[in-house]
């Protein structure tokens, strides 16, 4: 009984994260959440990120992602109620690979 409240307690508290966490893709000129393709604005993703309900962020950051890109998605955290960002680099860079640097 003992071993099953234990692996109780170490499951449901991960899960309960996981259904907490969204993960935004910053890329090099928008951004984008997670199952959607549609390219977000800093507007237009503040407007997204309030219809939804989390307390943590993975944000996604493309290697050709520009410093202004990566402060404005942060200005727009600013705006909610977050506990936890979290990020990850992705990509590859490759010489002419990234258009606005």
């Amino acid at each position: 009984m003992l071993k099953y409240f234990i692996i109780i307690l170490f499951v449901f508290p991960g899960v309960t994260l996981a259904e907490d966490q969204i993960k935004i893709f910053v890329n090099e000129s928008a951004y984008a959440l997670e199952g959607s393709d549609k390219a977000l604005n800093s507007k237009s993703l503040v407007h997204e990120l309030k219809q939804q309900q989390f307390k943590s962020v993975l944000l996604v950051v493309d290697v050709c992602a520009g410093p202004v890109i990566l402060t404005n998605v942060y200005v727009a955290l600013s705006e909610l109620n977050i506990t936890t960002i979290d990020l990850k680099g992705v990509g590859k860079l490759e010489k002419g690979s990234c258009k606005n640097v």
